[in-house]
């Protein structure tokens, strides 16, 4: 990794420390951990995830199909690059859900394809609250709300602020 990609990986995690700071919110130990831990250490894969970003922000300028095929290769170009990075499989099923909810061919499959990107993503995280939430979309549009997995049964808990 260049030293411009650590540098952008340590600038968002400091970003992500002062959110924190300013909100004067009151986070666990593992909370702190996951602040501290990058989502990847790869640089090449965090920009093809800023890539795959910006086709899927495309979708709802233009309402084309494209722009999500596009952030799907290229979030799985990422996975590739780093195939411990959450946030990438994340963003893939969002688009598979996406794709599978706006076009009716190939629905089905689109939406199987985001369901193993988000499994896949909460065996490396299951905390992953944008996981989490992308999988509960996946079983609502899927018609499956009542069978849910087992972090997505439980209430989100927001942390605690300081008095």
């Amino acid at each position: 990794m260049t030293c411009r990609g650590k540098n952008l990986l340590r600038f968002e995690d400091d970003v992500a420390q002062k959110v924190v700071d300013g909100l004067s919110v009151r986070l666990s130990g593992a909370e702190q951990a996951t602040l501290k831990t990058s989502s990847t250490q790869s640089a090449e894969a965090y920009n093809l995830l800023l890539q795959a970003r910006a086709y899927y922000a495309d979708y709802y300028v233009s309402s084309r199909r494209e722009p999500l095929q596009n952030a799907q290769r290229t979030a799985q170009r990422a996975i590739e690059k780093d195939p411990a990075f959450v946030d990438a499989f994340s963003l893939l099923a969002e688009a598979y859900v996406l794709e599978a909810t706006n076009f009716q061919e190939k629905g089905e499959s689109n939406l199987a394809l985001a369901e193993q990107a988000a499994r896949k993503a909460l065996v490396l995280n299951p905390h992953s609250l944008e996981t989490n939430m992308v999988l509960g979309g996946i079983f609502g549009e899927g018609g499956r709300s009542r069978i849910q997995c087992a972090s997505c049964a439980k209430p989100w808990r927001w942390p605690q602020t300081r008095p």
